[in-house]
């Protein structure tokens, strides 16, 4: 489990771990590590799309696993705003992501 602390109202964040990869050019074996998935939502803002998120995204498109890609405020903090942004661009694809 990831987790961090915060200056928000809910004063902490976490989220599973299933995989971690640490490795010299690690973000060219992403397509692998999420191939159990069929359609992958990729959230980043403008600095993670610049130095990671557009391979990313390029990858999970020739792998077929791509789905959306949600671009969020610099830099990319669990703020309303942002947060907002996430669940509403989630519902992009109902076939995709059962939110209702």
């Amino acid at each position: 489990m990831l987790s961090m602390e915060c200056t928000c109202v809910q004063k902490s964040h976490s989220a599973p771990i299933k995989a971690l990869e640490v490795s010299e050019n690690a973000v060219l074996k992403v397509a692998d590590i999420l191939k159990e998935y069929k359609k992958i939502y990729v959230v980043c803002d403008k600095n993670g799309y610049s130095v990671a998120g557009k391979k990313v995204v390029e990858l999970l498109t020739q792998a077929g696993s791509f789905s959306h890609l949600c671009m969020i405020n610099d830099p990319g903090l669990p703020t309303a705003d942002n947060i907002g942004k996430v669940l509403v661009e989630a519902g992009i694809d109902d076939e995709v992501y059962d939110i209702n």
